[in-house]
């Protein structure tokens, strides 16, 4: 007997084939849910720029073949929108926005009527694809809010809205309507679900679920390799959000303690894009003979991580989240560091004693012991069958299961 008719997961401009922040988040757990047999159908349903659908059709076309064999169905609806990596919708945008998803809207509205309405689950990924919650908050269908990051934070962070600017609040409003419209929201960690809870009704703690970020633990253990020298890595995007400047400093602390540290920064972005001003400076021109800059795709991650026994995720603002990059040192064998601003993933590393855990602000480390810390830590290991059971995909499509059961 199936449980559900279908399973409808809702992305908004964003990128969600091979290699991507959405794939690694959403679509590896779900193509190991889709294995089972309880569910009738899934369907991926993708509000996608029409520029990228021309620029990498051949990209989607084999993602869509790939997840057709695993029964998920995927439709795509071009809109007018520039894909970006954190989304703005400002007020003046908001009649553009709901002018490019009304319409099709209105069409899911009929399909599903014609379904049984109590066995279809909506899984709204992000904020901005979410406000369809007051579309279908009438309909009959169970609705899921995956947030994934502290959307409104982030843009306040990065300088899209003010800090309690007529837009933040707006969305702050929204955030609680729509936590109040679906069913279940997923938060990656407890200091993301304590923030929720805080900002919107006590009432809303139950229908917090936590499902922290994944990794494909068989992608990145294939190349492990055991090291037990002072090379470090950054992997990830770097910007207004992930500073350069913070991993430089911090790297330039551990240097002076031991000559023979090194430094990787490995992102999706060329080398040019990611020499700043601050590798320009003088004063950090001596530190350039022990950093190495890689591009590197998904694919290319376990060969770099390979070479590294420390990986990093440093913040120098509070960050609610367990980052895509903390679960993927983890499942390479890496020696994570974190410090305490990175909120969820310090949560994991010290109540899990997952590597190090930076307790003072990064203007205050102490690096002579960071670094007796961190030659201790050499010589011990990580509990890596922990680290499967809380990370790796099987065990998140569980949780998401689970959650689907119940919802």
């Amino acid at each position: 007997m199936k449980l559900y008719n279908r399973i409808v997961l809702y992305i908004f401009n964003e990128k969600y084939w091979f290699n991507s922040l959405v794939y690694t988040q959403n679509i590896l757990p779900l193509l190991s849910l889709s294995k089972k047999s309880e569910v009738g159908s899934y369907q991926i349903i993708a509000y996608t720029p029409i520029l990228n659908l021309i620029i990498n059709r051949r990209e989607i076309s084999n993602f869509k073949i790939m997840i057709s064999d695993k029964n998920i169905k995927l439709i795509n609806r071009p809109i007018f929108f520039i894909m970006s990596r954190f989304f703005h919708i400002r007020l003046i945008m908001m009649p553009f926005f709901v002018l490019n998803l009304l319409p099709y809207t209105i069409f899911d509205i009929f399909q599903f009527a014609k379904s049984n309405k109590n066995k279809t689950i909506l899984h709204f990924r992000s904020y901005p694809i979410s406000i369809l919650s007051f579309i279908f908050k009438g309909n009959k269908c169970r609705m899921i809010f995956d947030p994934r990051s502290d959307y409104i934070k982030e843009n306040t962070f990065v300088g899209t809205w003010k800090d309690n600017s007529f837009s933040q609040k707006i969305w702050f409003w929204l955030e609680k309507k729509i936590i109040h419209n679906t069913n279940k929201t997923i938060s990656i960690s407890n200091a993301m679900k304590s923030d929720l809870v805080e900002r919107t009704d006590s009432k809303n703690y139950k229908k917090i679920t936590i499902i922290p970020n994944c990794a494909d633990y068989n992608h990145f253990s294939n190349q492990r390799i055991k090291k037990n020298d002072f090379t470090m890595i950054y992997s990830g995007s770097l910007g207004s959000w992930n500073k350069l400047d913070i991993y430089i400093n911090f790297f330039e602390g551990v240097l002076n303690h031991r000559p023979d540290a090194k430094l990787i920064i490995a992102s999706s972005q060329s080398k040019s894009k990611i020499l700043r001003k601050e590798l320009i400076n003088p004063k950090t021109q001596h530190l350039l003979n022990n950093i190495t800059f890689v591009q590197a795709s998904y694919n290319d991650l376990p060969n770099v991580y390979s070479r590294c026994s420390f990986g990093l995720q440093l913040m120098s603002r509070r960050d609610n989240r367990i980052g895509v990059k903390y679960v993927e040192y983890l499942a390479s064998g890496l020696i994570p560091i974190v410090n305490s601003a990175v909120e969820g993933a310090y949560e994991y590393s010290t109540k899990y004693n997952f590597g190090i855990a930076i307790h003072s602000k990064l203007n205050e480390i102490d690096y002579q012991s960071l670094v007796e810390n961190m030659e201790e830590k050499l010589s011990t290991n990580i509990n890596e069958s922990l680290g499967q059971e809380l990370f790796d995909i099987h065990s998140n499509s569980k949780l998401l299961k689970y959650l689907y059961l119940n919802v």
